[in-house]
């Protein structure tokens, strides 16, 4: 469906699933990439596409007369017998490549978008993309700080946690604000979780249920 969708529109255009997101804030103002030849961004898995509207048409009359189980799996088998059918690029990358520990974010700036998948949280994605954004995109050295949210919500722990982001901000930082699903990326973060429990270590003040460290 999001062929014909896609097939609708005048002036072609991109196409990304919900799943993607950008790392860029865009392609080109004036044109779309390669004249307007149908790109798929992510090889043959689809998730990021261009073409123009004489294009778009083009590809989905020929998933109409050639249609498998999917409009992927149909696309790859055309593709394999016409290497030409649609340019293939690898402009995508997956978040775990991110998180590895011989790679670094900003290794990956250039890339186009990153592709999550329906196991990654909300808070995830938004972390990865602050993040990429804090170190890759504004050029800023990045100052970090640790906020622990509590059942019981202070203002003014809220309103001057957005204090010092302002100030670091208007010194040419980048502030980054880390949080709880931060130290839960941490391979050691069970394990240190249930030491501090064994020893007792919250924070008793307000019937707040933080951990000293």
């Amino acid at each position: 469906m999001r062929f014909l969708a896609m097939s609708t529109i005048q002036e072609g255009g991109f196409y990304a699933e919900p799943y993607v997101f950008p790392l860029i804030k865009e392609f080109s103002k004036s044109m779309l990439p390669s004249s307007g030849t149908f790109t798929s961004y992510d090889e043959t898995l689809w998730s990021l596409l261009s073409g123009s509207n004489q294009e778009w048409n083009r590809i989905t009359l020929l998933l109409k007369k050639n249609i498998e189980k999917n409009a992927g799996l149909t696309l790859i088998l055309l593709q394999q017998s016409d290497p030409f059918l649609v340019q293939l690029e690898n402009n995508i990358i997956r978040p775990d490549s991110m998180f590895h520990s011989n790679n670094q974010t900003c290794e990956f700036k250039g890339k186009f978008a990153v592709r999550f998948s329906q196991e990654n949280s909300k808070e995830s994605i938004i972390w990865l993309l602050n993040l990429y954004g804090a170190r890759c995109v504004s050029g800023r050295p990045v100052m970090f700080t640790f906020y622990e949210e509590s059942p019981q919500k202070s203002k003014s722990r809220l309103a001057r946690l957005q204090d010092w982001k302002m100030a670091w901000s208007d010194q040419g930082w980048e502030p980054h604000v880390l949080t709880l699903e931060d130290a839960k990326r941490n391979r050691n973060y069970t394990n240190y979780i249930n030491q501090l429990d064994s020893l007792g270590l919250k924070h008793p003040r307000n019937g707040r249920d933080e951990y000293i460290f």
